[in-house]
């Protein structure tokens, strides 16, 4: 998160509009990161079928937690709009 020196709201509106524009840009790249800890925890999930060992299966599942939990903070963040204001 990005910290400044005045709240977002007084900021000049060129500087809040770039703002939103590099989040924006960031924020498109969410749906690709979602997809690829998708495939991870894919992967993780065939290992887990073959593997024997319960400590190795442990750790794969605690992969697995991890990963998740990004796609929920991912599914968050996508879905923070920031808007500019209106001139008053």
């Amino acid at each position: 998160m990005p910290q400044f020196e005045i709240p977002f709201e007084q900021l000049p509106r060129n500087e809040q509009e770039n703002i939103i524009l590099e989040w924006e840009t960031i924020r498109s790249t969410i749906p690709d990161q979602i997809i690829r800890l998708e495939g991870e925890i894919e992967q993780l999930l065939e290992k887990i079928q073959k593997e024997e060992d319960w400590d190795v299966i442990s750790l794969h599942f605690g992969q697995i937690s991890d990963y998740a939990s990004r796609i929920n903070e991912l599914n968050i963040w996508q879905r923070v709009d920031p808007s500019v204001a209106a001139p008053d």
